[in-house]
């Protein structure tokens, strides 16, 4: 997966769990809010992941 995939999917999962949390909050179903955290987590862990594990470019491109 390129740096600009991960990067887009971070994007999609954070905002994706902006629903799922508003989501389960007003209809209080836990599973459903407890879905969004973890999409929040694993949106958020993806940038500081992919710096460390993809080679960074000489260039600075």
């Amino acid at each position: 997966m390129t740096r600009i995939g991960a990067l887009t999917l971070a994007l999609l999962l954070m905002l994706v769990s902006l629903v799922l949390v508003s989501l389960g909050t007003t209809n209080e179903t836990t599973w459903l809010w407890w879905l969004g955290l973890a999409a929040l987590l694993v949106g958020a862990l993806i940038p500081p992941v992919i710096r460390y594990a993809l080679p960074e470019e000489e260039n600075g491109d």
